[in-house]
């Protein structure tokens, strides 16, 4: 049986709460993205998940997240 991995936005990865979820996720071995608009607080995640920095109205920002 073949299982899927979750791939799963996490916005607001840069503060406490959304940081939190980001790593139980990792824990869990999903496939995460990583959000927020502080990008030095995000480098602790650019190992294990796919990070993209940014404002969500930042138009560019979403394309990236595509």
């Amino acid at each position: 049986m073949e299982t899927r991995k979750n791939h799963i936005l996490v916005t607001g990865a840069s503060g406490n709460i959304g940081s939190k979820v980001a790593e139980a996720l990792l824990d869990l071995d999903c496939n995460v993205i990583v959000n927020g608009r502080a990008k030095e607080k995000l480098k602790p995640f650019q190992d294990r998940a796919k990070v993209v920095a940014g404002d969500l109205e930042d138009e560019d920002v979403l394309h990236e997240l595509l």
